[in-house]
């Protein structure tokens, strides 16, 4: 017995819902047409990026409006490979990212999310840098405290770089080291 083909025309594949193959059924269900073609609208590379970004005012954020990834940055596909539309964005109007750097939203100039691709609100720095501008990131708030968790003020004196990178209080260090002494003489 034959079985029945899909009802768009030119498309031989067997119908499987609706009188639609697996593809046009799937592209029915999300766009409610099975005729939406998802094939790359065509043009240059600035042209297919230009049609994704809502361009607001010179100072604004210019959101991306294509798809975006599980982190909330704009996706752009450059040959079949993703690329995030933000880094897209620098190279186009500054050139390509320096080695060892990597893209900022800078919140200074206004920008507020990961889908700005405005061109002025991004700047390469380096990853420390990056994770050091965010707002809400470990390292910036334990930047902007004055005194350690015993109460200790953070002064040029007081202040032990451990190796791993972080600040520590000298005062604490000693009194910790000291405290470790006794329990060995008392053990």
């Amino acid at each position: 017995m034959p079985y029945r083909t899909c009802s768009v025309d030119g498309c031989n594949v067997r119908s499987l819902a609706r009188s639609y193959c697996r593809t046009h059924y799937r592209r029915f269900m999300k766009h409610g047409d099975p005729h939406v073609s998802l094939a790359p609208t065509g043009g240059t590379l600035m042209e297919r990026f230009w049609d994704r970004v809502d361009i607001q005012g010179p100072d604004e954020c210019w959101p991306w409006i294509g798809q975006v990834n599980d982190a909330g940055y704009g996706l752009f596909w450059v040959d079949q490979f993703p690329h995030r539309a933000h880094r897209l964005s620098y190279e186009l109007f500054n050139g390509p990212i320096p080695d060892g750097l990597v893209i900022d939203h800078v919140l200074k100039r206004g920008c507020t999310q990961k889908r700005c691709v405005n061109p002025s609100h991004l700047e390469a720095v380096t990853t420390q840098e990056n994770i050091r501008r965010a707002p809400e990131s470990a390292s910036t708030l334990n930047a902007a405290k004055t005194h350690c968790v015993n109460g200790h003020e953070f002064t040029p004196d007081n202040i032990y770089t451990a190796p791993s990178g972080g600040r520590r209080c000298r005062i604490c260090r000693v009194e910790k080291k000291r405290n470790r002494r006794l329990q060995g003489a008392i053990g």
